[in-house]
């Protein structure tokens, strides 16, 4: 039995659709890899695009098709501008990854509490972390501030949002325990920088002391999505496409990214620091990464902090939260 021909005016119109269809979806896929690419990668430009949230409807609409301008972030600071005494550091963390570090020795005063590694989130550099750094030298600790790669004054100009950071937090690691003189060894990250911490600790496995993470996303997915909806724009399906083409752009798997997976796989002692107005982490967020902690874990609320961190909206509770968390730690026996 012969099989019916489409007429040809019906099949013209059949392989437009089809067209049209296969062009939108192109399109789509070019915008998503170019807006990934720009995000992963920072820039020769001057001026910052400013965050999703002051964008007027078409300021937002040309950050969807052109892309975010990011320039390289870099230090105007260093520790001698707080009148603190440090080194500088080169760290290799990879064949093609170096790594400039400040060590802040301990105050020479009074017995040495530990040390504490510092690693910055997104955009920033380790210049940003001077008041913390400061904050945890006056509690008796070396203090080590990093650049990750393709930051200030370490090698390259690409991020991976803390997936390869964390073989910077490795390699610092590495660098610091040896000269730790047995004194327990600290990590403080973030945002990225928290969230390259726990796959160091979880996946890489490096072993300190205890692990403070402050304004962490439990997903890669979920930063992703979080941005779009800082513009008022729906989680996905952009946040899906920007998570593929942003792990494919920079050499991961975006949906594997997960320091709620990490966690599952770290038993030191963990401090979660996040505020209540955090818009770019929700405090969900922080809930279901204490949940899946394999080992000790402790949340503390900032009432009056966003993202940008406790330490300077919310100074009393941070210092709080941050000595209880290093004493009880200090207090009780090492694995």
């Amino acid at each position: 039995m012969a099989v019916p021909s489409i007429p040809s005016a019906r099949r013209r119109i059949l392989v437009r659709v089809g067209l049209g269809i296969a062009a939108v979806v192109f399109l789509t896929q070019l915008l998503a890899w170019n807006h990934a690419r720009r995000f992963m990668t920072f820039s020769d430009a001057t001026v910052r695009t400013r965050p999703p949230e002051s964008l007027g409807r078409l300021e937002r609409l040309g950050v969807l098709v052109r892309g975010v301008d990011f320039p390289r972030p870099s230090s105007h600071r260093t520790p001698r501008d707080l009148g603190l005494e440090f080194e500088t550091h080169r760290i290799s963390a990879a064949p093609d990854v170096l790594l400039e570090t400040w060590r802040l020795p301990a105050p020479k005063d009074r017995p040495t509490r530990g040390v504490i590694l510092l690693f910055h989130g997104y955009g920033g550099s380790k210049d940003g972390l001077l008041g913390m750094g400061e904050a945890y030298h006056r509690m008796g600790l070396e203090v080590w501030l990093t650049d990750f790669r393709g930051v200030g004054g370490s090698s390259g100009n690409t991020t991976s949002l803390g997936y390869h950071e964390a073989e910077d937090v490795r390699a610092v690691f590495v660098a610091a325990s040896a000269r730790a003189a047995g004194n327990p060894v600290f990590l403080h990250g973030a945002s990225m920088g928290a969230a390259a911490v726990m796959r160091a600790v979880g996946e890489l496995g490096i072993e300190p002391r205890g692990i403070i993470g402050e304004c962490t996303f439990a997903r890669f997915q979920d930063a992703v999505e979080n941005r779009f909806a800082a513009m008022g724009l729906p989680r996905n399906p952009g946040g899906w496409l920007l998570t593929f083409w942003g792990g494919r752009v920079a050499g991961f798997n975006g949906f594997r990214h997960q320091p709620v997976g990490y966690l599952r796989r770290i038993r030191v002692p963990v401090l979660l620091i996040h505020g209540e107005r955090d818009t770019r982490v929700r405090w969900e967020e922080a809930e279901e990464l204490k949940r899946a902690a394999a080992g000790p874990v402790t949340l503390a609320r900032l009432a009056d902090s966003g993202h940008e961190g406790g330490l300077a909206t919310s100074p009393a509770e941070w210092m709080k939260a941050v000595e209880e968390f290093l004493s009880g730690t200090l207090a009780s026996p090492s694995r």
